[in-house]
């Protein structure tokens, strides 16, 4: 009997630290912010395939995605600070935005119009306002005007 009950209080045990191993990424991810949006032309089409640079001005810490199919990137979890943000794609200016703060728990909506031009050519732009800490809704790309959807 008491091999029993030590047996049970064994498990309970392993189960509250398997609990907790469990929920443990997830309660990391409080902290952190979210930067994404559409990577556009000048006549509104989507542009995939580009590549988008976060940088965190503090820390220096960089990320880099690429645009998915319709255009669109999102970067998650990231520490709250001041990014600067860069999207280049062969045939393209380079585009720069700085000053993106990330506030935590922020979804930051930053879509990037690219113009036609050299890599070595930057187009560099700052935040109008501070970001919303709102999340905007996600469009799908059949309901953007001037997209369709392939």
């Amino acid at each position: 009997m008491l091999q029993r009950s030590r047996l049970r209080a064994v498990q309970r045990v392993a189960w509250a630290i398997v609990s907790l191993l469990i929920a443990l990424p997830a309660w990391a991810q409080i902290d952190r912010g979210q930067v994404a949006g559409f990577v556009t032309d000048q006549q509104g089409a989507v542009v995939p395939g580009a590549a988008v640079t976060l940088v965190n001005t503090a820390t220096q810490v960089v990320r880099t995605l690429t645009t998915d199919g319709q255009g669109y990137y999102i970067a998650v979890s990231l520490l709250p600070g001041v990014y600067d943000v860069s999207v280049e794609l062969a045939g393209f200016k380079k585009a720069t935005q700085t000053g993106v703060k990330v506030d935590a728990t922020a979804k930051v909506a930053l879509d990037v119009v690219l113009e036609t031009g050299e890599i070595s050519e930057v187009v560099t732009s700052r935040p109008a306002r501070r970001p919303s800490r709102r999340t905007p809704p996600r469009l799908a790309a059949s309901s953007r005007p001037g997209r369709s959807r392939t």
